[in-house]
C-alpha cells in the first residue's frame, strides 16, 4: 500500500509539469488586409479588418470560434446609360464557429461557418493558420451565401497567440 501511494504521489508531481503544457484554451488576435472576389469584386476593392478566435484544443482536434470584422472600400461603379455612381464602404461583423485540425504542431487548418452582419446571411470560412512562437500567420476564404450571388473575399492576416 506504501509503494501504490508512493508511486501515485510521484506520477503527480511528474505529471504536472506535463499538464502545465498543454493550455486549456487557443486565444488569437490580429489584423486582416481583405480582397473582394468574385461579384463582390465588381462593388468593393480591397478592405482591411481585425479577427480574435478562441479555442478548445482536443488532441490533434479544437473547436475554434471566431469573431471577425471586415471593412471593405467601395469603389466608384459605371451603369451603362445611367451613369456612375460611388459604392458605400461595407462594414461586415462575422460571428463563426467550427473545427480545425493541427496536423503538426502550430499549424492547423479549419473551416468554420456562421453569421455575416450587413449581409444576414449564413457563410463557411476554410482557413489555414501558422504559429511562428507566438506570432499567428494566417489566410481564409469567406463564402457568404446571399440571394443571387455569393459574397466572397480572401483575408490574410497576422496577429498574436495567447
Amino acid at each position: 500500500m506504501r509503494r501504490l501511494v508512493y508511486a501515485a504521489g510521484l506520477s503527480l508531481l511528474l505529471a504536472a509539469p506535463a499538464a502545465a503544457q498543454v493550455p486549456l484554451a487557443d486565444i488569437r488576435v490580429g489584423v486582416t488586409g481583405a480582397l473582394p472576389t468574385g461579384d463582390l469584386g465588381d462593388s468593393f476593392s480591397s478592405g482591411f479588418g481585425a479577427y480574435a478566435r478562441v479555442g478548445v484544443p482536443l488532441g490533434v482536434a479544437k473547436i475554434m470560434g471566431t469573431a471577425t470584422f471586415t471593412r471593405l472600400n467601395g469603389k466608384d461603379v459605371t451603369v451603362p446609360g445611367v451613369g456612375t455612381f460611388g459604392v458605400e464602404d461595407e462594414n461586415i461583423i462575422g460571428i463563426t464557429v467550427g473545427p480545425h485540425f493541427s496536423p503538426a504542431p502550430l499549424f492547423d487548418l479549419g473551416v468554420e461557418g456562421g453569421y455575416f452582419s450587413n449581409i444576414d446571411k449564413f457563410g463557411i470560412v476554410p482557413s489555414v493558420s501558422l504559429g511562428l512562437v507566438k506570432f499567428d500567420l494566417m489566410a481564409s476564404y469567406t463564402v457568404v451565401f446571399a440571394d443571387n450571388s455569393n459574397a466572397t473575399w480572401i483575408s490574410v492576416g497576422a496577429g498574436l497567440r495567447f
